[in-house]
């Protein structure tokens, strides 16, 4: 769930993200059809893309994720 605020309006935006990673390409769309993930709601919000994951702390400390390697990934949403 998202919470977007400006000066003028407080808007709550309930949301939810789900990404699907694989080292190959059409796993996460295969995915989408077998968990039956549109029946739930969800949607494909941008292309199928490799990814590298990479994680920066308070301090601004970076940690490769995943052993640095790139995965596609597929980010489906859905309205709560």
């Amino acid at each position: 769930m998202s919470t977007i605020t400006n000066n003028m309006s407080h808007i709550e935006v309930k949301e939810e993200c789900l990404t699907i990673i694989s080292p190959l390409a059409n796993i996460p769309l295969f995915e989408f059809h077998r968990q039956r993930l549109a029946k739930q709601g969800y949607t494909l919000t941008s292309k199928i893309l490799k990814h590298r994951f990479e994680m920066v702390d308070e301090n601004g400390v970076m940690t490769n994720l995943i052993d640095g390697q790139s995965y596609y990934a597929a980010t489906y949403t859905r309205q709560m």
